[in-house]
């Protein structure tokens, strides 16, 4: 999985030094574009396993993120500093066990801006001057899923939802069409075809009540014991 994280490096610092001015004073003076592939176990087990799909790695919170100095594209890289005691991450393990993952899974950011809220990546989205520097950062998303091959995706997001299923739904092939067996839906990203869940956060203010998100895991468990 180390092969996945580098050429995923690699894509997104060539993305970065080709665009960068692009995305002009979007990052007032202090430019960060980052992949972030992972905040919790991500390794070979994971393939064919459980992928977890969010907005952006905001990076909001400074001391949550440390930058790696170790490398010379240091900018687009960042990486968990310290424990995370939000209970998100926890959340994730949890819900990974009960859908029999083992509390493996892998978690993947479809676009690569830190430094922002979402709401800043929504509003700079929304301008038709930057839709093409978004729809480059999916295709590397798209890539991405690929080669991780993940049997199930979780996305608890609603801006990325409405992305898949309108804006960047040829993009991945994706089903509009609910499947009844299940109650999710099926994407092809490249020549990987996966299956789709949508849902609200799993911890924080917004999450799921508790029926809901058993629902949920047990529609997770269906789809994959079918």
């Amino acid at each position: 999985m180390e092969d996945i994280k580098s050429q995923l490096f690699d894509e997104y610092n060539d993305f970065w030094n080709n665009n960068k001015d692009s995305f002009g004073d979007f990052f007032n003076g202090n430019p960060q574009c980052a992949p972030k592939i992972e905040i919790g176990d991500f390794d070979d087990t994971v393939r064919n396993g459980l992928l977890f799909v969010s907005c952006n790695p905001s990076g909001t919170d400074t001391d949550f993120y440390e930058q790696n100095n170790k490398i010379d594209y240091k900018e687009v890289m960042w990486y968990p500093k310290k424990k995370d005691t939000s209970g998100f991450l926890d959340a994730l393990k949890k819900f990974s066990e009960k859908c029999g993952y083992g509390g493996k899974y892998s978690k993947l950011d479809v676009f690569c801006v830190v430094k922002k809220a979402q709401k800043e990546v929504i509003k700079h989205y929304s301008d038709k001057n930057n839709k093409s520097l978004y729809k480059e950062m999916f295709t590397i998303f798209v890539d991405t899923v690929e080669k991780i091959q993940p049997e199930v995706i979780v996305v608890a997001n609603a801006f990325i939802r409405d992305l898949f299923q309108n804006d960047f739904k040829d993009i991945i092939r994706y089903d509009k069409n609910q499947d009844l067996e299940c109650g999710g839906h099926r994407a092809k990203f490249g020549e990987h075809e996966t299956y789709i869940f949508f849902t609200s956060m799993l911890s924080g203010g917004r999450a799921l009540d508790v029926g809901s998100r058993e629902v949920l895991e047990w529609a997770v468990n269906r789809y994959k014991n079918r």
